[in-house]
């Protein structure tokens, strides 16, 4: 997706749909990568966490993406609250606010395919 911020004029339709369609898209990724994650981090102490690889992967380091993850969600719930639907003419700003929430969750997708694939190299 563009990085580019959408003017304050009117988006044509195919710019908003564009713009729903990439958010979608990175939340279902989000949201299939962050099952994945939380299956894989296996319930011991935080001391356990610290020597503990998964693969090539800290175990900690899943911890901590977790979180984050957990995090991310916890604050685009929180801004989408204020969501006033998909009329571009009267919020340019709600479709900035998708396009920076689609940038974050992309940020955080990286991270979380990135440790997966850690997880998969096996550990000799």
């Amino acid at each position: 997706m563009d990085a580019k911020k959408p003017s304050d004029g009117v988006l044509d339709k195919f710019s908003v749909e564009r713009v729903v369609t990439d958010w979608i898209n990175a939340i279902e990724d989000f949201r299939t990568l962050y099952v994945k994650l939380v299956a894989l981090v296996p319930r011991h102490s935080e001391k356990v966490y610290n020597h503990l690889y998964i693969g090539q992967c800290p175990a900690k380091s899943l911890v901590m993406l977790v979180l984050s993850m957990q995090k991310e969600l916890e604050q685009l719930l929180g801004e989408m609250e204020e969501f006033d639907g998909l009329d571009a003419k009267k919020s340019p700003q709600t479709i900035r606010k998708l396009i920076r929430h689609t940038q974050r969750l992309n940020k955080l997708i990286e991270k979380a395919q990135i440790r997966l694939q850690l997880v998969n190299n096996s550990s000799s």
